[in-house]
């Protein structure tokens, strides 16, 4: 079964669709109910609006009908105050006469001056008018005619206060039945996104579990389309599972025939080992000829390099098998990494540099918790491909740093994180870019045309050095331009004691 990457987490996404659908489904009631709500209240004001105009108008003819008949051919000032007090008891509505003889009026409210000219002149006709006008702060609906006997003008005010109340508490209603809908919609649509979209949840939850590994990972099936979804999901996967089982099977046999063919080749190598070392003191005195040294040197140099082939190429082996074991010690980079250098006797122009003389301040010590012996490993392949395809000076720095944030995990986001950074950097032509991203690759070699100072090495120098830096919970890096060097970084997180 494959392992997902060290240090990768399944991404976390926000339920846009989901919040999406659900506002689309509130909106949806909303805006349903707010049409629904004005129509009707448009359609009940209407009609109540025409209901008011027949009531007022039937009333003001029966006005009329009572005036004809309290009315004498010569009214006087008392005939109107009758007149006025019978219509009083008839309804809740407001009279105004208007005749050669004065203004008489049911009320102080009520005057010459509520009458608009158009009403006024539409009375010529000799049919009732009406028109809208403001009574005591209220809105009340003003019916006209021509006096008893076409004697002046005789209006009606017929208050609408109560029939706008009404109005407005239907208005309210409405209004609240509305956003009542809305809320439930709104609940409603969270409720219906929620269980349409369980299904492409669930999938995302598959696909990240198979993302991070586990390839058995398989959706209920049903009879609509997320179940065709589903089906397809599971077929993919079997085949995904099946198919990396057989890569796994195959990396296997690969690893394990390297590894035998490695074991098998270390005695044979032992031999020429021998025999070539007999050889090399043979070339320290003068009984070869020049060709038989030639031949010998050379022989010599490739048996070395076949050796050290194979010491690679079992120590690779022991590495994707996962047996190699981290021995965790305490100790002081600094002069470890001067004790390296004098041991390995490296030539002059690498230099150890010390980082206490420099102008940067060191954070803390450079006491470490790490693997001696790996440590060792990954900075002697680095120097070393720094001297075969650099150019001189190779320096090899080390620093204690902070973690930056985005190389730290989520829980560690909010305290220190140190870590130890050693860099090794050599002035040579630099890689290609295109380079760049096959540099850790096994067997990989750049351009042959680049300097050699020593030979050249068996490609998996790197390889193991990245390999190593991974067993100890940490990053190799590269970074090179051409014409400007080459700068690997080593990072040990959280390896300070």
């Amino acid at each position: 079964m494959t392992r997902p990457p060290v240090g990768s987490r399944p991404k976390r996404y926000a339920p846009r669709l989901r919040r999406r659908l659900a506002l689309a489904f509130a909106g949806a009631i909303a805006v349903t109910a707010l049409a629904l709500s004005a129509g009707s209240y448009l359609l009940v004001s209407s009609e109540q609006e025409q209901a008011a105009v027949d009531e007022s108008l039937a009333q003001a003819r029966f006005n009329l009908v009572l005036a004809e008949e309290i009315l004498p051919p010569d009214a006087a000032d008392a005939d109107y105050d009758r007149l006025l007090r019978a219509l009083a008891i008839r309804g809740d509505f407001q009279t105004l006469i208007v005749t050669e003889r004065g203004t008489y009026q049911s009320g102080p409210q009520v005057s010459p001056a509520l009458v608009e000219d158009g009403l006024s002149r539409a009375l010529a006709s000799g049919r009732l008018s009406f028109q809208t006008v403001t009574l005591g702060g209220e809105r009340a609906l003003a019916v006209g005619s021509q006096g008893p006997r076409d004697n002046g003008s005789i209006y009606f005010f017929f208050p609408q206060g109560e029939r706008e109340a009404a109005l407005a508490r239907l208005r309210d209603v409405l209004l609240g039945i509305g956003l009542f809908l809305a809320v439930v919609g709104s609940g409603l649509g969270y409720l219906l996104a929620r269980a349409t979209l369980r299904p492409v949840s669930r999938a995302a939850a598959a696909a990240a579990r198979m993302a991070a590994g586990e390839l058995s990972t398989r959706l209920p099936t049903g009879p609509d389309e997320f179940g065709a979804l589903a089906d397809s999901f599971n077929r993919m996967a079997q085949t995904v599972e099946t198919q990396i089982g057989d890569l796994e099977s195959a990396r296997r046999r690969e690893r394990r025939f390297a590894g035998d063919v490695t074991h098998e080749l270390r005695t044979p190598v032992a031999a020429l080992v021998g025999e070539a070392s007999l050889l090399a003191k043979a070339l320290e005195g003068e009984t070869l000829g020049e060709d038989g040294r030639r031949a010998a040197e050379l022989m010599v140099r490739d048996v070395a390099r076949l050796r050290r082939l194979i010491e690679d190429l079992l120590e690779m082996s022991r590495l994707d098998a996962g047996a190699e074991e981290v021995r965790l010690e305490e100790f002081d980079v600094a002069v470890f990494l001067r004790q390296m250098a004098a041991a390995r006797s490296w030539p002059d122009d690498v230099a150890v540099r010390d980082p206490t003389r420099t102008a940067e301040p060191v954070a803390t010590a450079l006491v470490v918790v790490t693997d001696r012996r790996r440590l060792e490993r990954v900075v002697v392949n680095l120097v070393e491909n720094a001297l075969r395809h650099g150019r001189p000076p190779v320096w090899v720095d080390a620093r204690i740093t902070e973690a930056s944030p985005e190389r730290r995990a989520p829980e560690q986001q909010a305290r220190t994180a140190p870590q130890l950074e050693v860099t090794v950097t050599d002035h040579g032509p630099g890689i290609p870019p295109e380079e760049l991203a096959l540099i850790f690759d096994r067997f990989h070699k750049t351009d042959p045309s680049r300097s050699s100072l020593t030979g050249s090495g068996s490609g998996l120098g790197l390889a193991i050095a990245r390999e190593n830096a991974r067993l100890l919970g940490g990053s190799l890096q590269v970074k090179s331009a051409v014409g400007e060097g080459t700068r690997f970084t080593l990072r040990l997180p959280g390896s300070t004691p």
